[in-house]
């Protein structure tokens, strides 16, 4: 299953900095996130996701001083317009599956899940786009997208934020 939303910068930084489970502490190993996608390449963004490069691309700031603007959205929270970071999705197993991968060391089901989740996205990217103009509404794609994933397929159970 695959889900959506929208996230402000905020929303972004909080969320996969919470407990420092996404995206280590300064000197950590356990990074969960890499960066992936077109543009993350052409940007020189790869390996492991660092806090500071993370919080900056959330606000549109890229290495090299590329900017990005990105789209506005209401925050949930305040109802203000405000910038929209991007979109989560997240690609979930159902529990039946991540406990026979994880519990019972089912390498094919990990292996399985990577590999749908990996076909998703390059769909997912292929459709990317801006809407151009206001009336007329063009959409016009442009096959790029930068996204940080996680190499696991499990999150530990943390209260849910309802955002």
């Amino acid at each position: 299953m695959a889900l959506g939303r929208n996230i402000s910068p905020g929303q972004g930084a909080k969320y996969y900095r919470k407990d420092d489970y996404y995206i280590e502490k300064e000197g950590g190993e356990e990074h969960k996130l890499e960066w992936g996608g077109k543009l993350a390449r052409d940007l020189g963004l790869q390996g492991k996701v660092d806090a500071e490069t993370w919080e900056k691309a959330l606000q549109g700031h890229f290495p090299g001083g590329v900017e990005i603007q990105g789209g506005s959205m209401v925050d949930p929270k305040t109802g203000e317009r405000c910038h929209r970071a991007g979109t989560d999705f997240e690609f979930s197993a159902p529990k039946s599956v991540s406990i026979q991968a994880l519990v019972f060391g089912d390498e094919r089901l990990l292996q399985a899940h990577k590999e749908a989740a990996a076909e998703a996205m390059a769909f997912l990217e292929e459709q990317v786009g801006a809407r151009r103009g206001h009336a007329g509404k063009t959409w016009e794609t442009t096959g790029q997208a930068l996204t940080a994933y996680s190499r696991s397929c499990w999150t530990p159970i943390l209260p849910h934020d309802g955002q």
